[in-house]
């Protein structure tokens, strides 16, 4: 087949795939290209040095934490600065600075800024990530955390404008820009918050809520009329991080029964994006809301009605035919 035959995203997905096979730039033999060492070598010299510097990143990563796995990450990337598959190292390094309160701030940003120009883009989720795993719980530079949920977006706009054109549906299926927009949408909201912005973090989510609302993503009960009588917990981690996030919003703009109101909408579960239960906590705290007491409701046991039904073989069977005997009952809906 004729490449310029080929879509436009299939022929990148081969392009990326060829790549990946090749376990090191190609060099012809007697090549003097540069390597991972900085040193001219041959195509056999030059594999070799990679495998060993490959099998030293993964000796470091798999120390234990600490500044001994510290100071091994810094010496690795001051002897070999080029060298290509450092993003595990580069990611124990920043876990290992951020544990220590004391450590340079900046210098993790840095770290983490080279971990996104490394990574391989994985729908615009890689960058939402590392807002997720690290910006955030440390409160680290909000600036930066945009610039990266900036690359995350022409990311998903990107996915947008390619899924029309992927022609195979396994493939298509994982492309889903709107469920990505909408964590990038929750994250935002946050990174403004933590930026001391309430208003516009308030706005990005009252935006991603609206979004969610027209996809059919929240739980709620209406009346006849369509008129919303009342929105039920999250059943997601994603809904539960967007209702605790307008809840510090509404509770930063001193809107206190709206926060209370939001945080009664979180449930315990805070997924990759990261745990939920201490802040839920604290903004409970802060808003003197009292934690409900579990309790238990028991009903007397009611004799069930008998009923008739068809089975498989089209025979009619009653209730009351399985008197005296455990009868299990699987009920079916179409959607």
């Amino acid at each position: 087949m004729a490449m310029q035959n080929v879509p436009r995203c299939l022929a990148f997905r081969l392009l990326c795939l060829g790549m990946a096979l090749l376990p090191f730039p190609c060099l012809t033999a007697g090549d003097s290209s540069s390597v991972p060492g900085g040193k001219p070598a041959s195509t056999h010299a030059a594999l070799e040095e990679w495998r060993v510097l490959k099998s030293e990143v993964g000796e470091i990563v798999a120390m234990p934490a600490g500044p001994e796995q510290i100071d091994r990450c810094r010496a690795f990337l001051k002897k070999h600065p080029d060298f290509q598959d450092i993003y595990p190292l580069l990611n124990v390094l920043v876990a290992d600075c951020l544990a220590v309160p004391e450590n340079d701030r900046a210098y993790a940003v840095q770290l983490l800024e080279r971990m996104s120009a490394l990574s391989n883009r994985g729908y615009g989720l890689e960058n939402l990530l590392l807002v997720d795993r690290f910006y955030l719980p440390y409160h680290l530079s909000p600036e930066s955390a945009l610039r990266l949920l900036a690359m995350s977006r022409k990311e998903i706009e990107e996915v947008r404008r390619l899924v029309p054109l992927e022609s195979d549906a396994g493939i298509r299926s994982q492309m889903v820009p709107e469920w990505s927009e909408f964590h990038l949408l929750v994250d935002e909201g946050r990174v403004l918050l933590q930026a001391g912005d309430a208003s516009g973090a308030l706005a990005k989510l009252l935006e991603v809520e609206r979004k969610r609302d027209d996809g059919g993503a929240s739980i709620q009960l209406r009346d006849a009329q369509g008129k919303i009588l009342k929105t039920f917990p999250g059943w997601d981690p994603l809904s539960n991080w967007m209702n605790l996030a307008m809840a510090q919003a509404y509770a930063a703009l001193g809107k206190l029964d709206a926060a209370r109101e939001r945080l009664a909408r979180v449930g315990g579960e805070g997924g990759v994006l990261g745990a939920i239960e201490g802040p839920k906590e604290d903004l409970a705290t802060h808003l003197k809301v009292v934690a409900r007491t579990a309790r238990e409701i028991r009903g007397d046991p009611l004799v069930a009605p008998d009923f008739d039904l068809e089975d498989l073989d089209g025979k009619h069977v009653r209730l009351s035919d399985y008197k005296d005997k455990i009868v299990l009952l699987m009920i079916w809906a179409t959607w």
